[in-house]
């Protein structure tokens, strides 16, 4: 502890901070309310210890945070807990859509992607991104492919398209391969995120 205080009073303390937020919900050793409260800063927002099973090991935390918020009983993307931040801080989110930019070519090679697996013809076009950040988040490909099996059962119109990064390739395989022929688009490895 004496490492941190000496970090604070050189780097920290001068600065004055009114405000530290932590848009992180998850267990991360609870060391961004730590950093929050010994930078000084008057107001401190994060999501409470009690927001995700992992910090519940953890006690007493939440006493680092001037406002401690929990997660919403939905799920949500990471993204879309940070406006749950701003608006304990009492913000009005106008717009919560996210944005992904592209240009001209990302639009001629997805638009040459819907002509060549003619996803016009299809009803519903459904993107199956098997990788994930954390291991608890991974499905096991043959989760994937009982799902989509599930809606083929419901829907006959459909198309699927495999998706992610070049590391992920073999679980976008064990999918596809569980998939009724026509149906998917294997492209996992072959597009950018702009695509």
């Amino acid at each position: 502890y004496h490492e941190i205080i000496k970090l604070c009073r050189e780097t920290l303390w001068d600065r004055k901070f009114d405000l530290f937020f932590s848009p992180r919900w998850e267990f991360d050793g609870n060391l961004p309310n730590l950093l929050g409260y010994v930078s000084g800063a008057k107001e401190r927002v994060g999501y409470s210890e009690f927001s995700q099973a992992g910090k519940r090991r953890e006690n007493s935390w939440d006493l680092l945070l001037t406002k401690s918020l929990t997660v919403p009983l939905w799920q949500c993307h990471d993204a879309v807990r940070i406006f749950f931040v701003l608006e304990a801080l009492g913000h009005v989110i106008a717009d919560k859509s996210l944005e992904v930019w592209f240009d001209a070519a990302d639009s001629e090679a997805a638009n040459q992607l819907v002509d060549d697996f003619d996803l016009e013809e299809a009803e519903t076009v459904i993107a199956v991104v098997p990788g994930a950040g954390h291991p608890r988040r991974k499905w096991e490909p043959s989760q994937y492919a009982a799902l989509l099996k599930q809606i083929f059962l419901q829907e006959s119109r459909i198309k699927v398209i495999i998706l992610g990064s070049p590391a992920e390739r073999s679980l976008g395989e064990g999918i596809y391969s569980a998939v009724r022929e026509g149906m998917a688009l294997h492209l996992v490895g072959e597009t950018t995120l702009r695509q």
